[in-house]
């Protein structure tokens, strides 16, 4: 699928392709690992993402703005642990990313603003896993 227009290719840290973590115990906490360990380059990716959207980080709040960089650590993590424990049992969704969202409304802040950050933060995300997944393709499931 194209990648959006105007967006960023994810940062080229050290790719962990072909590379497997020391005794994965699934293929979930195999993937989570090697994105812990691009994490740092991940989250500077979103943050330049939000950054360079044309809608204002401090708002009418700036609790809006040091909120929404704060929500940024919190949402990787509760995806990172989403991918670990599946779909059978979903971690429950940080309170943190609750309150960044009412302060977004209580701030004024255009739904369609909102959605635009969330979403690409969720490409952001899948473009990682995805660099990651291919250098697995290699890798037989476990039997």
């Amino acid at each position: 699928m194209p990648r959006p227009q105007g967006a960023q290719a994810p940062p080229q840290g050290a790719p962990l392709a072909g590379r497997r973590p020391s005794a994965p115990s699934s293929p979930q906490a195999a993937l989570r690992a090697a994105l812990r360990e691009t994490r740092g380059g991940l989250e500077a990716a979103i943050r330049a993402r939000i950054e360079g959207d044309d809608a204002p980080i401090e708002a009418t709040d700036p609790e809006y703005g040091a909120g929404l960089r704060a929500a940024i650590p919190l949402a990787i993590d509760y995806c990172l642990d989403g991918i670990e424990r599946g779909e059978a049992s979903p971690p429950p969704l940080p309170t943190g990313l609750l309150f960044q969202a009412r302060v977004a409304a209580r701030s004024k802040v255009p739904l369609g603003v909102v959605m635009r950050r969330y979403f690409a933060g969720y490409v952001l995300l899948g473009d990682f896993m995805a660099r990651e997944a291919e250098g697995w393709a290699s890798i037989e499931p476990p039997t």
